[in-house]
Protein backbone atom coordinates (compact mmCIF):
# COMPACT_ATOMS: atom_id res chain seq x y z
CA UNK A 1 0.00 0.00 0.00
CA UNK A 2 1.33 3.38 -0.98
CA UNK A 3 0.09 6.48 0.84
CA UNK A 4 0.76 9.95 -0.49
CA UNK A 5 2.65 12.57 1.53
CA UNK A 6 -0.52 14.60 2.06
CA UNK A 7 -2.09 11.73 4.01
CA UNK A 8 1.01 11.12 6.08
CA UNK A 9 1.09 14.81 7.07
CA UNK A 10 -2.58 14.61 8.17
CA UNK A 11 -1.74 11.62 10.38
CA UNK A 12 1.51 13.04 11.71
CA UNK A 13 3.56 10.16 10.39
CA UNK A 14 6.74 10.23 8.33
CA UNK A 15 6.50 8.64 4.90
CA UNK A 16 8.52 5.61 5.96
CA UNK A 17 6.45 5.14 9.16
CA UNK A 18 3.14 4.40 7.48
CA UNK A 19 2.43 0.63 7.36
CA UNK A 20 3.00 -0.77 3.88
CA UNK A 21 0.46 -3.60 4.14
CA UNK A 22 -3.31 -3.69 4.34
CA UNK A 23 -3.07 -5.52 7.66
CA UNK A 24 -0.77 -2.85 9.07
CA UNK A 25 -3.02 -0.05 7.83
CA UNK A 26 -6.13 -1.66 9.29
CA UNK A 27 -4.27 -1.82 12.60
CA UNK A 28 -4.38 1.99 12.74
CA UNK A 29 -8.16 2.18 12.34
CA UNK A 30 -10.62 2.79 15.17
CA UNK A 31 -11.95 -0.60 16.34
CA UNK A 32 -15.56 0.46 15.72
CA UNK A 33 -14.78 1.28 12.06
CA UNK A 34 -12.72 -1.80 11.28
CA UNK A 35 -15.51 -4.18 10.11
CA UNK A 36 -16.94 -1.67 7.61
CA UNK A 37 -13.50 -0.82 6.30
CA UNK A 38 -12.62 -4.45 5.72
CA UNK A 39 -15.88 -4.94 3.81
CA UNK A 40 -15.09 -2.02 1.50
CA UNK A 41 -11.59 -3.30 0.84
CA UNK A 42 -12.58 -6.82 -0.18
CA UNK A 43 -16.19 -6.67 -1.41
CA UNK A 44 -17.31 -5.64 -4.93
CA UNK A 45 -19.09 -2.30 -5.16
CA UNK A 46 -22.86 -2.45 -4.93
CA UNK A 47 -23.38 0.05 -7.74
CA UNK A 48 -21.59 -2.16 -10.24
CA UNK A 49 -19.15 0.62 -11.14
CA UNK A 50 -16.54 -0.62 -8.69
CA UNK A 51 -16.48 2.78 -7.02
CA UNK A 52 -16.71 3.30 -3.28
CA UNK A 53 -16.89 6.04 -0.69
CA UNK A 54 -16.80 5.53 3.06
CA UNK A 55 -15.78 7.31 6.23
CA UNK A 56 -13.68 6.03 9.12
CA UNK A 57 -11.25 7.03 11.85
CA UNK A 58 -7.47 6.53 11.77
CA UNK A 59 -5.16 6.88 14.75
CA UNK A 60 -2.90 9.93 14.61
CA UNK A 61 0.70 9.49 15.66
CA UNK A 62 0.03 11.33 18.95
CA UNK A 63 -2.85 8.95 19.78
CA UNK A 64 -6.02 10.86 18.82
CA UNK A 65 -8.16 9.86 15.86
CA UNK A 66 -8.59 11.66 12.55
CA UNK A 67 -11.73 11.27 10.46
CA UNK A 68 -11.06 10.38 6.79
CA UNK A 69 -13.39 9.99 3.84
CA UNK A 70 -12.12 7.67 1.11
CA UNK A 71 -13.35 7.92 -2.46
CA UNK A 72 -11.90 5.43 -4.93
CA UNK A 73 -12.22 2.66 -7.46
CA UNK A 74 -11.51 -1.04 -7.28
CA UNK A 75 -9.65 -2.75 -10.12
CA UNK A 76 -10.01 -6.42 -11.05
CA UNK A 77 -7.99 -8.74 -13.26
CA UNK A 78 -9.32 -10.81 -16.13
CA UNK A 79 -10.38 -13.55 -13.73
CA UNK A 80 -12.44 -11.13 -11.68
CA UNK A 81 -10.07 -11.02 -8.74
CA UNK A 82 -9.40 -7.76 -6.94
CA UNK A 83 -6.06 -6.52 -8.20
CA UNK A 84 -5.86 -3.08 -6.63
CA UNK A 85 -7.55 0.01 -5.25
CA UNK A 86 -6.86 3.59 -6.22
CA UNK A 87 -8.41 6.59 -4.50
CA UNK A 88 -8.05 9.71 -2.41
CA UNK A 89 -8.47 10.36 1.30
CA UNK A 90 -10.01 13.59 2.60
CA UNK A 91 -9.58 14.93 6.12
CA UNK A 92 -13.18 15.44 7.33
CA UNK A 93 -12.41 15.74 11.05
CA UNK A 94 -13.78 19.28 11.32
CA UNK A 95 -16.99 18.33 9.55
CA UNK A 96 -17.54 15.26 11.71
CA UNK A 97 -16.83 17.19 14.90
CA UNK A 98 -19.30 19.86 13.78
CA UNK A 99 -21.91 17.19 13.05
CA UNK A 100 -21.35 15.58 16.44
CA UNK A 101 -21.63 18.95 18.15
CA UNK A 102 -24.83 19.62 16.21
CA UNK A 103 -26.27 16.24 17.22
CA UNK A 104 -25.36 16.90 20.84
CA UNK A 105 -26.93 20.33 20.61
CA UNK A 106 -30.09 18.88 19.07
CA UNK A 107 -30.22 16.21 21.77
CA UNK A 108 -29.87 18.84 24.50
CA UNK A 109 -32.53 20.97 22.82
CA UNK A 110 -34.85 17.97 22.61
CA UNK A 111 -34.30 17.15 26.28
CA UNK A 112 -34.80 20.79 27.24
CA UNK A 113 -37.97 21.07 25.16
CA UNK A 114 -39.33 17.90 26.74
CA UNK A 115 -38.67 19.24 30.24
CA UNK A 116 -39.98 22.73 29.48
CA UNK A 117 -42.86 21.34 27.36
CA UNK A 118 -42.20 23.40 24.24
CA UNK A 119 -41.56 22.73 20.57
CA UNK A 120 -40.80 24.53 17.31
CA UNK A 121 -42.22 24.59 13.81
CA UNK A 122 -41.66 26.15 10.38
CA UNK A 123 -44.47 26.92 7.97
CA UNK A 124 -43.71 27.16 4.25
CA UNK A 125 -46.64 29.27 3.12
CA UNK A 126 -46.21 28.79 -0.63
CA UNK A 127 -45.87 25.00 -0.33
CA UNK A 128 -48.53 24.85 2.43
CA UNK A 129 -46.35 22.61 4.56
CA UNK A 130 -45.77 22.81 8.30
CA UNK A 131 -42.68 21.08 9.65
CA UNK A 132 -42.62 20.21 13.37
CA UNK A 133 -39.68 19.70 15.68
CA UNK A 134 -39.38 16.50 17.70
CA UNK A 135 -40.38 18.47 20.79
CA UNK A 136 -43.57 19.63 19.06
CA UNK A 137 -44.44 16.11 17.95
CA UNK A 138 -43.82 14.73 21.44
CA UNK A 139 -46.04 17.41 23.00
CA UNK A 140 -49.03 16.50 20.83
CA UNK A 141 -48.37 12.77 21.00
CA UNK A 142 -47.85 12.34 17.24
CA UNK A 143 -44.29 11.10 16.88
CA UNK A 144 -45.08 9.57 13.50
CA UNK A 145 -45.97 12.98 12.02
CA UNK A 146 -43.35 15.66 11.35
CA UNK A 147 -44.64 17.51 8.29
CA UNK A 148 -48.28 18.31 7.46
CA UNK A 149 -50.35 20.80 5.53
CA UNK A 150 -51.97 23.70 7.36
CA UNK A 151 -55.38 22.07 6.88
CA UNK A 152 -54.15 18.84 8.49
CA UNK A 153 -52.64 20.83 11.34
CA UNK A 154 -55.95 22.62 11.92
CA UNK A 155 -57.73 19.25 12.03
CA UNK A 156 -55.59 18.34 15.04
CA UNK A 157 -57.04 21.32 16.92
CA UNK A 158 -60.03 21.31 19.23
CA UNK A 159 -63.20 21.78 17.19
CA UNK A 160 -64.03 25.03 18.99
CA UNK A 161 -60.61 26.52 18.12
CA UNK A 162 -60.28 25.54 14.47
CA UNK A 163 -62.13 28.46 12.90
CA UNK A 164 -60.59 31.33 14.84
CA UNK A 165 -57.09 29.77 14.63
CA UNK A 166 -57.45 29.39 10.85
CA UNK A 167 -58.52 33.02 10.61
CA UNK A 168 -55.59 34.06 12.78
CA UNK A 169 -53.08 32.24 10.54
CA UNK A 170 -54.74 33.77 7.48
CA UNK A 171 -54.20 37.24 8.96
CA UNK A 172 -50.61 36.80 10.16
CA UNK A 173 -49.39 35.29 6.89
CA UNK A 174 -50.44 38.42 5.02
CA UNK A 175 -47.98 40.67 6.82
CA UNK A 176 -44.39 40.48 8.02
CA UNK A 177 -43.95 40.60 11.78
CA UNK A 178 -44.44 38.73 15.03
CA UNK A 179 -47.64 37.13 16.29
CA UNK A 180 -49.05 35.26 19.28
CA UNK A 181 -52.12 33.04 19.67
CA UNK A 182 -53.53 30.32 21.92
CA UNK A 183 -55.40 27.17 20.98
CA UNK A 184 -56.11 23.61 22.07
CA UNK A 185 -54.77 20.53 20.32
CA UNK A 186 -56.39 17.11 20.51
CA UNK A 187 -54.23 14.22 21.68
CA UNK A 188 -54.48 10.70 20.23
CA UNK A 189 -55.62 9.39 23.64
CA UNK A 190 -58.69 11.66 23.56
CA UNK A 191 -57.28 14.37 25.82
CA UNK A 192 -56.37 17.91 24.89
CA UNK A 193 -53.53 20.33 25.52
CA UNK A 194 -53.48 24.12 25.58
CA UNK A 195 -50.73 25.70 23.44
CA UNK A 196 -49.35 29.21 23.33
CA UNK A 197 -47.96 29.89 19.83
CA UNK A 198 -45.44 32.68 19.34
CA UNK A 199 -43.92 33.19 15.91
CA UNK A 200 -42.71 35.53 13.21
CA UNK A 201 -43.41 35.79 9.49
CA UNK A 202 -40.78 36.53 6.84
CA UNK A 203 -40.76 37.95 3.34
CA UNK A 204 -40.73 38.42 0.55
CA UNK A 205 -44.48 38.89 0.09
CA UNK A 206 -45.88 37.22 -3.00
CA UNK A 207 -47.32 40.05 -5.14
CA UNK A 208 -50.00 37.77 -6.61
CA UNK A 209 -51.32 36.07 -3.45
CA UNK A 210 -50.31 38.67 -0.86
CA UNK A 211 -48.86 35.98 1.41
CA UNK A 212 -45.45 36.00 3.09
CA UNK A 213 -43.02 33.24 2.20
CA UNK A 214 -42.75 31.48 5.58
CA UNK A 215 -43.32 31.60 9.30
CA UNK A 216 -41.36 30.12 12.18
CA UNK A 217 -42.54 29.80 15.74
CA UNK A 218 -42.37 28.18 19.13
CA UNK A 219 -45.24 26.52 20.96
CA UNK A 220 -45.43 26.16 24.73
CA UNK A 221 -47.67 23.85 26.74
CA UNK A 222 -49.79 26.17 28.90
CA UNK A 223 -52.34 23.58 30.02
CA UNK A 224 -51.49 23.94 33.71
CA UNK A 225 -51.65 27.72 33.44
CA UNK A 226 -55.09 27.49 31.85
CA UNK A 227 -56.27 25.11 34.56
CA UNK A 228 -54.94 27.49 37.19
CA UNK A 229 -56.73 30.42 35.56
CA UNK A 230 -59.99 28.45 35.47
CA UNK A 231 -59.57 27.45 39.12
CA UNK A 232 -58.83 31.05 40.07
CA UNK A 233 -61.86 32.30 38.18
CA UNK A 234 -64.00 29.60 39.79
CA UNK A 235 -62.71 30.51 43.23
CA UNK A 236 -63.36 34.20 42.63
CA UNK A 237 -66.94 33.45 41.62
CA UNK A 238 -67.37 31.17 44.63
CA UNK A 239 -65.85 33.83 46.90
CA UNK A 240 -68.17 36.46 45.47
CA UNK A 241 -71.14 34.15 46.01
CA UNK A 242 -70.16 33.30 49.58
CA UNK A 243 -69.40 36.89 50.53
CA UNK A 244 -72.85 37.90 49.32
CA UNK A 245 -74.44 35.08 51.32
CA UNK A 246 -72.43 35.98 54.41
CA UNK A 247 -73.35 39.66 54.12
CA UNK A 248 -76.99 38.70 53.69
CA UNK A 249 -76.76 36.58 56.85
CA UNK A 250 -75.09 39.40 58.80
CA UNK A 251 -77.67 41.88 57.53
CA UNK A 252 -80.50 39.61 58.66
CA UNK A 253 -78.82 39.07 62.03
CA UNK A 254 -78.40 42.79 62.55
CA UNK A 255 -81.94 43.59 61.54
CA UNK A 256 -83.52 40.90 63.72
CA UNK A 257 -81.22 41.63 66.68
CA UNK A 258 -82.06 45.32 66.65
CA UNK A 259 -85.76 44.61 66.25
CA UNK A 260 -86.03 42.13 69.14
CA UNK A 261 -83.56 43.62 71.65
CA UNK A 262 -84.92 45.80 74.49
CA UNK A 263 -82.06 48.31 74.21
CA UNK A 264 -78.86 49.04 72.23
CA UNK A 265 -76.58 47.61 74.92
CA UNK A 266 -78.38 44.27 74.78
CA UNK A 267 -78.44 44.43 70.97
CA UNK A 268 -74.67 44.93 70.90
CA UNK A 269 -74.04 41.89 73.10
CA UNK A 270 -76.38 39.67 71.10
CA UNK A 271 -75.04 40.79 67.74
CA UNK A 272 -71.38 40.29 68.72
CA UNK A 273 -72.16 36.82 70.06
CA UNK A 274 -73.86 35.85 66.84
CA UNK A 275 -70.96 37.23 64.78
CA UNK A 276 -68.50 35.17 66.84
CA UNK A 277 -70.56 32.03 66.23
CA UNK A 278 -70.48 32.74 62.51
CA UNK A 279 -66.75 33.44 62.64
CA UNK A 280 -65.91 30.13 64.35
CA UNK A 281 -67.58 28.04 61.70
CA UNK A 282 -65.91 30.15 59.01
CA UNK A 283 -62.56 29.14 60.51
CA UNK A 284 -63.43 25.47 60.08
CA UNK A 285 -64.72 25.92 56.54
CA UNK A 286 -61.69 27.97 55.48
CA UNK A 287 -59.41 25.21 56.73
CA UNK A 288 -61.51 22.69 54.80
CA UNK A 289 -61.39 24.89 51.64
CA UNK A 290 -65.14 25.47 51.85
CA UNK A 291 -65.87 22.03 50.45
CA UNK A 292 -67.37 20.36 53.54
CA UNK A 293 -66.76 20.15 57.28
CA UNK A 294 -66.85 17.51 60.04
CA UNK A 295 -70.22 17.79 61.77
CA UNK A 296 -68.76 16.87 65.16
CA UNK A 297 -66.35 19.79 64.99
CA UNK A 298 -69.13 22.21 64.05
CA UNK A 299 -71.04 21.09 67.14
CA UNK A 300 -67.97 21.32 69.36
CA UNK A 301 -67.10 24.84 68.16
CA UNK A 302 -70.67 26.04 68.70
CA UNK A 303 -71.15 24.76 72.26
CA UNK A 304 -67.60 25.38 73.53
CA UNK A 305 -68.25 28.94 74.90
CA UNK A 306 -71.22 27.61 76.94
CA UNK A 307 -69.55 24.63 78.60
CA UNK A 308 -68.22 26.64 81.51
CA UNK A 309 -66.29 24.82 84.23
CA UNK A 310 -68.68 21.86 84.24
CA UNK A 311 -67.76 19.72 81.27
CA UNK A 312 -70.68 17.39 81.98
CA UNK A 313 -73.32 19.98 81.23
CA UNK A 314 -73.12 18.96 77.56
CA UNK A 315 -73.01 15.49 76.08
CA UNK A 316 -72.61 15.21 72.32
CA UNK A 317 -72.27 11.99 70.37
CA UNK A 318 -72.95 10.70 66.90
CA UNK A 319 -71.26 9.05 63.90
CA UNK A 320 -68.58 10.68 61.80
CA UNK A 321 -70.18 12.63 58.97
CA UNK A 322 -69.22 15.60 56.81
CA UNK A 323 -71.74 18.24 55.86
CA UNK A 324 -71.78 20.88 53.13
CA UNK A 325 -70.54 24.40 53.84
CA UNK A 326 -74.01 25.93 53.64
CA UNK A 327 -75.41 23.33 56.04
CA UNK A 328 -72.46 23.89 58.40
CA UNK A 329 -73.18 27.63 58.56
CA UNK A 330 -76.86 27.02 59.24
CA UNK A 331 -76.17 24.45 61.96
CA UNK A 332 -73.61 26.73 63.61
CA UNK A 333 -76.12 29.57 63.84
CA UNK A 334 -78.84 27.15 64.95
CA UNK A 335 -76.69 25.77 67.77
CA UNK A 336 -75.76 29.29 68.83
CA UNK A 337 -79.42 30.25 69.11
CA UNK A 338 -80.29 27.07 71.01
CA UNK A 339 -77.40 27.68 73.43
CA UNK A 340 -78.36 31.33 73.89
CA UNK A 341 -81.99 30.44 74.66
CA UNK A 342 -80.84 27.71 77.04
CA UNK A 343 -78.65 30.21 78.91
CA UNK A 344 -81.47 32.72 79.21
CA UNK A 345 -84.49 30.53 79.86
CA UNK A 346 -83.56 26.85 79.70
CA UNK A 347 -81.25 24.18 81.06
CA UNK A 348 -78.15 26.39 81.10
CA UNK A 349 -79.83 29.12 83.17
CA UNK A 350 -79.23 27.25 86.46
CA UNK A 351 -76.51 25.03 87.96
CA UNK A 352 -78.22 21.67 87.44
CA UNK A 353 -79.47 21.70 83.87
CA UNK A 354 -77.88 19.62 81.16
CA UNK A 355 -78.04 19.45 77.39
CA UNK A 356 -77.85 16.20 75.43
CA UNK A 357 -76.95 16.38 71.74
CA UNK A 358 -77.16 13.31 69.52
CA UNK A 359 -77.26 12.68 65.81
CA UNK A 360 -77.65 9.69 63.53
CA UNK A 361 -77.19 9.11 59.81
CA UNK A 362 -79.44 6.78 57.83
CA UNK A 363 -79.64 5.97 54.14
CA UNK A 364 -83.22 5.37 53.02
CA UNK A 365 -83.67 4.02 49.52
CA UNK A 366 -83.79 6.70 46.77
CA UNK A 367 -83.28 9.51 49.29
CA UNK A 368 -79.57 9.42 50.03
CA UNK A 369 -77.95 10.01 53.45
CA UNK A 370 -80.24 11.64 56.02
CA UNK A 371 -78.90 13.39 59.14
CA UNK A 372 -81.22 13.39 62.17
CA UNK A 373 -80.10 15.83 64.87
CA UNK A 374 -81.61 16.02 68.36
CA UNK A 375 -81.13 18.72 71.01
CA UNK A 376 -82.65 17.85 74.41
CA UNK A 377 -82.61 19.96 77.60
CA UNK A 378 -83.14 18.55 81.10
CA UNK A 379 -82.95 19.86 84.65
CA UNK A 380 -83.70 23.47 83.86
CA UNK A 381 -86.59 25.61 85.04
CA UNK A 382 -90.09 24.86 83.89
CA UNK A 383 -90.41 25.79 80.25
CA UNK A 384 -93.10 28.16 79.08
CA UNK A 385 -94.25 27.98 75.49
CA UNK A 386 -93.28 31.30 73.82
CA UNK A 387 -96.12 33.43 72.53
CA UNK A 388 -93.99 34.87 69.70
CA UNK A 389 -91.35 33.36 67.41
CA UNK A 390 -87.94 34.94 68.03
CA UNK A 391 -85.08 35.40 65.62
CA UNK A 392 -83.49 32.05 66.53
CA UNK A 393 -86.63 30.13 65.78
CA UNK A 394 -87.19 32.02 62.55
CA UNK A 395 -83.56 31.42 61.49
CA UNK A 396 -83.80 27.71 62.19
CA UNK A 397 -87.09 27.30 60.38
CA UNK A 398 -86.20 29.47 57.39
CA UNK A 399 -82.67 28.16 56.80
CA UNK A 400 -83.28 24.49 57.43
CA UNK A 401 -86.86 24.06 56.37
CA UNK A 402 -86.95 26.45 53.42
CA UNK A 403 -83.41 26.83 52.10
CA UNK A 404 -82.05 23.33 52.72
CA UNK A 405 -85.19 21.22 52.41
CA UNK A 406 -85.00 19.90 55.98
CA UNK A 407 -87.62 19.61 58.71
CA UNK A 408 -87.56 21.23 62.16
CA UNK A 409 -89.59 20.17 65.18
CA UNK A 410 -89.35 22.47 68.21
CA UNK A 411 -91.03 21.08 71.33
CA UNK A 412 -91.36 23.39 74.35
CA UNK A 413 -92.21 20.70 76.90
CA UNK A 414 -92.29 21.84 80.54
CA UNK A 415 -89.37 19.52 81.39
CA UNK A 416 -87.12 21.00 78.73
CA UNK A 417 -86.85 22.18 75.15
CA UNK A 418 -86.36 19.57 72.48
CA UNK A 419 -85.31 20.38 68.89
CA UNK A 420 -85.22 17.68 66.23
CA UNK A 421 -83.78 18.53 62.81
CA UNK A 422 -83.82 16.21 59.83
CA UNK A 423 -81.99 17.10 56.60
CA UNK A 424 -80.10 15.58 53.69
CA UNK A 425 -76.29 15.49 53.84
CA UNK A 426 -75.48 14.37 50.31
CA UNK A 427 -74.10 17.85 49.38
CA UNK A 428 -76.32 17.91 46.29
CA UNK A 429 -76.90 21.65 46.49
CA UNK A 430 -73.18 22.36 46.90
CA UNK A 431 -72.23 20.19 43.93
CA UNK A 432 -74.87 21.78 41.72
CA UNK A 433 -73.65 25.23 42.64
CA UNK A 434 -70.02 24.34 41.84
CA UNK A 435 -70.94 22.74 38.52
CA UNK A 436 -72.92 25.81 37.47
CA UNK A 437 -69.98 28.07 38.29
CA UNK A 438 -67.62 25.80 36.40
CA UNK A 439 -69.86 25.93 33.33
CA UNK A 440 -69.95 29.71 33.64
CA UNK A 441 -66.15 29.86 33.67
CA UNK A 442 -65.91 27.59 30.61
Amino acid sequence: VWRGPGLTRVLGWQQNEVPATIEGWLGLLHPDDLPANKAVEVMPSADGANRFAHEYRVRHKDGHYVWLMDRGRKEYDADGNLSGIVGASFDITSRRLTEEALRDSEARFTRASALARFGAYEYDVAANRTKWSLGFMTLVGRDEVSEVSLESFLNFLHADDQVHTSQAFEAVTRKIGSYEMEYRMRLPNGGEIWMMDRGETFGPVDPETGFVSRAVGMVLDITERKKSENRQSLLMNELNHRVKNTLATVQSMASQTLRTSPNMAEAKVRFEARLMALSKVHDVLTREKWESAPFAEIVDRAIFPYRGSDADRFTAKGPSVRISSSLALTFAMTLHELCTNAVKYGALSNDKGKVEITWTVSTPKKLGPILKFRWSEKGGPTVKTPTTRGFGTKLIERSLASDLGGTVNMNFAKTGVTCIITTKVDHASEQLETENLLNFVK
